[in-house]
């Protein structure tokens, strides 16, 4: 897996949205926060408690813990997050959210949190690679509404490719991409160690399609939350628990 590392803070403002104040938050006694459940080991659904786990979720649950909150999750697709954070169901979310200036126009976005990359996912042994200069031909499946879709419409398919967009989490897609139904599909870096240690067939092809930040979003008048989130992220990423912030990394299988 290509090195992860940690991104100075930054936050991109503008835009309207329905926030939720911290007063009225710390009032409720419960910060709902909304994530994906199909991001290892970003935002996982335990199969055996149906509990949503990963990073994104520890981390929002260390910014309950410091408000004194309760954490509520509330699962949603991808594409559903930031539409949830617009209309106030959800006080933020996070689900591995690159941060874009596009998304930065309609959501307020916390400091990056850790650096990450597009990468081909493709069967042990295939020849495919991401450097290759001609994709007529080839097959390869996205997520709807991910930065994975926009990277493919964007290289990929100048280059020839298909480009085949799945409707909801991207089993079906590596599941087609091991029967030989598609040559490729884009994922971020992390999720490649993660199929390989359950034992999927699968390998990087080639190196990064591009250079990405992770950050958590919430609403586009919210100030408080996000300042809230920051200086927690500022205290574990360059403070006094970073070796806190370390071992969560390695508890989820992040390089440092």
């Amino acid at each position: 897996m290509r090195r992860l590392s940690v991104f100075c803070l930054v936050s991109l403002l503008s835009g309207l949205a329905l926030a939720t104040p911290l007063a009225d938050i710390q009032g409720r006694g419960t910060l709902i926060m909304g994530t994906c459940g199909d991001f290892p080991p970003f935002s996982q659904t335990d199969l055996a408690t149906g509990a949503i786990e990963g990073l994104d979720v520890r981390l929002v649950g260390l910014l309950a813990d410091r408000l004194g909150l309760e954490l509520e999750t509330q699962q949603l697709s991808f594409d559903a997050l930031i539409p949830a954070v617009e209309t106030g169901q959800v006080d933020l979310a996070g689900c591995g959210i690159t941060i874009t200036p596009e998304r930065g126009e309609r959501v307020n976005f916390t400091g990056g949190y850790i650096r990450a990359a597009q990468v081909l996912l493709v069967n042990q042994g295939s020849e495919v690679s991401s450097d290759r200069a001609d994709f007529t031909g080839l097959r390869i499946g996205v997520q709807l509404g991910t930065t994975g879709q926009y990277v493919a419409q964007g290289v990929l398919e100048p280059k020839g490719a298909e480009i085949v967009v799945f409707d909801g989490d991207l089993a079906n897609a590596f599941n087609d991409l091991e029967t030989g139904a598609l040559d490729a599909v884009v994922v971020d870096a992390p999720t490649v160690p993660f199929l390989q240690a359950e034992g999927r067939p699968f390998q990087q092809g080639g190196p990064p399609l591009n250079d990405e930040i992770f950050g958590f979003i919430a609403a586009k008048d919210d100030s408080g939350l996000v300042a809230a989130f920051n200086i927690l992220l500022a205290d574990l990423i360059f403070g006094s628990r970073r070796a806190e912030y370390n071992a969560l990394l390695e508890e989820f299988g992040l390089d440092q």
